[in-house]
């Protein structure tokens, strides 16, 4: 892990010195395809430096393959080429899509009408990104425009591969009727294993991951939390739903882990993974 901590300081200075090992666990599942795609929302980061970056870690072997980079307003986002293909394996109709609309009285699930142009956006993004996997060109940016119409929060679900993703009517402005909800918080925990992570890249062993063996022989144990420690842990998925319309996207979203967790190969970077959850309610929710 000392190669990640010495590369980002090189790179991002002593901004960098906070949460630079989150980060780097964070591209390193990005390149192994354990999830898709990566927000990378620390010290303010440019698409272009990130960009640059990505290609430092390439060559310096810190990476197996390129990590691209898409440019959303301000945010950046980072993909494995070698992996870009994990955004078009996600349906977009096995997504629960919840309209928390400021009008409505309480979040719901979302009809398909206000939906079209972001999910456009997205199923164009995808068809960009595999274009460029199949070139296997990492030189450029990516970047998607902002327009008044594209509901960013939606596209970063979709872009995230969350099987519940938020949406909401902009000709009513950003206000949104989560503030004050209950919601469920929904995390995809995974216990780390230190020698697959502080060394450079070696995935020899991959091949004996989860997705090359009897499901009966990969599911985690079940332990309470309290049991793992929690430096060993790093949050892979995080979301929430309101507690509201839980009942009717619960085993949605049960099944979406079992499905993730049955044919991902996050071993051996990671022991085990499991779905945690808890209720939370937060006085005011910013997206």
């Amino acid at each position: 892990m000392e190669l990640w901590k010495i590369a980002m300081l090189s790179k991002f200075g002593k901004k960098a010195k906070k949460k630079w090992s989150s980060a780097a666990v964070d591209f390193q599942m990005v390149d192994l395809g354990i999830k898709p795609v990566c927000l990378f929302d620390h010290w303010s980061v440019t698409a272009e430096d990130m960009q640059d970056f990505t290609l430092d870690l390439h060559k310096h072997g810190l990476t197996r393959s390129k990590v691209n980079v898409i440019s959303i307003g301000q945010d950046v986002v980072v993909y494995s080429i070698s992996h870009g293909k994990l955004l078009l394996a996600a349906s977009l109709d096995s997504r629960c899509y919840i309209d928390i609309s400021a009008s409505l009285l309480s979040p719901d699930l979302a009809n398909n009408e206000g939906l079209a142009y972001t999910v456009d956006v997205f199923s164009n993004l995808c068809r960009n990104i595999h274009s460029i996997c199949e070139r296997q060109d990492s030189e450029s940016v990516h970047d998607v425009g902002i327009t008044d119409i594209l509901n960013g929060c939606c596209l970063f679900g979709l872009l995230l591969g969350y099987p519940c993703v938020y949406w909401f009517d902009l000709s009513e402005g950003d206000d949104h009727c989560l503030s004050t909800q209950s919601l469920r918080l929904f995390k995809v925990i995974g216990h780390k294993l230190t020698p697959a992570i502080d060394k450079k890249p070696d995935y020899t062993e991959q091949v004996q991951g989860p997705g090359n063996l009897n499901s009966s022989s990969v599911a985690p144990q079940k332990t309470t939390v309290q049991s793992r420690p929690s430096d060993k842990t790093h949050v892979i998925f995080s979301f929430t739903v309101p507690v509201n319309i839980l009942a009717q996207v619960e085993g949605h979203i049960r099944c979406w882990f079992v499905l993730w967790r049955d044919s991902v190969q996050w071993f051996p970077f990671f022991s085990e993974v499991w779905l945690e959850e808890e209720t939370v309610s937060p006085q005011s929710v910013c997206l």
